[in-house]
């Protein structure tokens, strides 16, 4: 029906949408003066380079608006920066950025395509750990952070090692503990 051609559509925005900011946030991290203070949080974490890529970890700028305004000019439409949870409503009207200042860290389906993030603050900010909203293409209670890289390894061993957050999943990952 046309309502579900219409839905199918804005989940295929949603997604790539999510993925252009997985690309933006890991970009400011990695090639830009504005991921310094990420890039030194996460070494003195212990965390490799080979590890920032093959998790696509990322940095949001210190800014309100580097991330929408950067997609607002690539015609993204605002709406669909709220529907993603990308964005938040001014009270005067327009969108500012969600994360700010933070480590990114792209949840990914069971696919690893990029749906979600959770941001870790830099510093003593709060909350420590600021989460995407439940969207149209995120439902938190149905997915597994670090399935997509960890399930051939889970097959392989038989068992699955479950730990509580975003770093120990990526900290076990990077010493070899994939399941």
């Amino acid at each position: 029906s046309p309502q579900e051609i219409a839905r199918e559509n804005h989940l295929n925005d949603l997604r790539k949408i999510h993925e252009m900011a997985g690309s933006f946030y890991h970009n400011c991290l990695t090639k830009t003066g504005y991921g310094k203070d990420g890039l030194e949080y996460l070494h003195g974490r212990g965390i490799t380079d080979q590890i920032i890529e093959e998790f696509k970890l990322g940095f949001a700028p210190d800014a309100w608006n580097k991330l929408s305004t950067a997609f607002l000019k690539r015609d993204v439409p605002a709406k669909l920066l709220l529907d993603g949870g990308l964005g938040m409503m001014r009270q005067g009207g327009g969108v500012y950025d969600r994360f700010r200042n933070r480590v990114m860290i792209p949840i990914m389906d069971e696919r690893g395509c990029i749906v979600a993030f959770g941001g870790r603050v830099l510093g003593q900010g709060e909350p420590k750990y600021l989460n995407s909203p439940e969207t149209a293409i995120f439902n938190k209670r149905k997915l597994l952070f670090g399935l997509d890289k960890a399930k051939k390894a889970i097959q392989q061993e038989g068992f699955a090692l479950v730990v509580e957050g975003y770093m120990d999943a990526i900290s076990l990952h990077q010493r070899g503990i994939t399941n």
